[in-house]
């Protein structure tokens, strides 16, 4: 899931039984299509791998978006997250 800080409306998601990097890029493509971001957007993430994938960053590339990531070991950069990180751990 992917939402906009400033509105806190939800602007891509995807819902797959893995936290893979398909997931995020599906979800991150839907929002590109939908929204048409300005280029220089600032899209942040924490540290997971799906983030830091290549795929994941190329598509970023593209999009003309910064990709800021969350210091190591600190939840409270990306606290906006939580929410998706709760949905997560339902699944489990």
């Amino acid at each position: 899931m992917l939402m906009n800080l400033h509105s806190r409306k939800i602007v891509g998601w995807s819902l797959k039984l893995k936290m893979e990097e398909a997931l995020v890029i599906a979800a991150l493509r839907q929002a590109i299509k939908e929204r048409q971001p300005s280029t220089d957007l600032m899209h942040v993430t924490d540290r997971g791998g799906r983030y830091a994938g290549t795929l994941y960053r190329k598509l970023l590339s593209r999009a003309g978006m910064r990709q800021s990531m969350s210091r190591a070991g600190d939840c409270n950069d990306t606290s906006s997250a939580s929410f998706m990180h709760s949905l997560l751990d339902l699944n489990n």
